[in-house]
C-alpha cells in the first residue's frame, strides 16, 4: 500500500476469517472486493455496449472514515468504535490508504472519486473492460488493512 493513496474504508467479508491479518474476499457480492454488474438488480457499474466501464462516478463504494460508514454495515462487535453499529459480525472493516479523501489515483489503474463528504467510489482510472476492472480491484486485496 502506498501512503500517498487516499484513505478509505469499506466493510467486507474476509477471505479466511481465521487468517491474521485478514484480507477481503474478492467477488461480486455486495460485501466483497468487487462490483456488481447488470443484470444484478442493484449494479455498482453500468458497462457500455462493448462491456467497458470508465471513470464516471460509478464503482466500488467506500467511505472516508469508520464514523460515516452506515451503521447497518459496521459489525455490532465494533459498537465501541462506531456508535450504533448493528451489522453482521462476519463482516470486517477494512482500510486502504493514508492520505486525505480526495480524487486521486490508487495504483496505476484505479482512482478514488469522492461523490459526497461521506461516500466515494473506487473507479477505473480510464475506460477498461469489466473483467479487467474486477482484476484491478482484486489486485488491491493485500493492501487493505483489517480494522476490526
Amino acid at each position: 500500500m502506498s501512503a500517498a493513496w487516499p484513505k478509505m474504508y469499506r466493510t467486507m467479508v474476509p477471505e479466511d476469517p481465521s487468517a491474521k491479518p485478514a484480507v477481503p474476499a474478492v467477488g461480486t457480492a455486495a460485501n466483497m472486493l468487487g462490483v456488481r454488474v447488470p443484470p444484478h438488480p442493484t449494479p455498482d457499474v453500468h458497462p457500455d455496449s462493448a462491456g467497458n466501464v470508465g471513470p464516471c462516478g460509478e464503482g466500488l463504494s467506500v467511505a472516508p472514515s469508520l464514523a460515516v460508514l452506515p451503521q447497518r454495515l459496521v459489525p455490532a462487535r465494533l459498537r465501541d468504535k462506531r456508535r450504533g453499529a448493528r451489522g453482521p459480525d462476519d463482516l470486517h472493516v477494512f482500510r486502504l490508504g493514508e492520505a486525505s479523501f480526495r480524487r486521486a489515483p490508487v495504483g496505476g489503474s484505479l482512482e478514488l472519486q469522492p461523490t459526497s463528504d461521506t461516500h466515494g467510489v473506487l473507479q477505473p482510472l480510464r475506460q477498461t473492460s469489466v473483467a479487467q476492472y474486477q482484476l484491478d480491484l482484486g489486485a488491491t486485496k493485500t493492501s487493505w488493512v483489517d480494522e476490526g
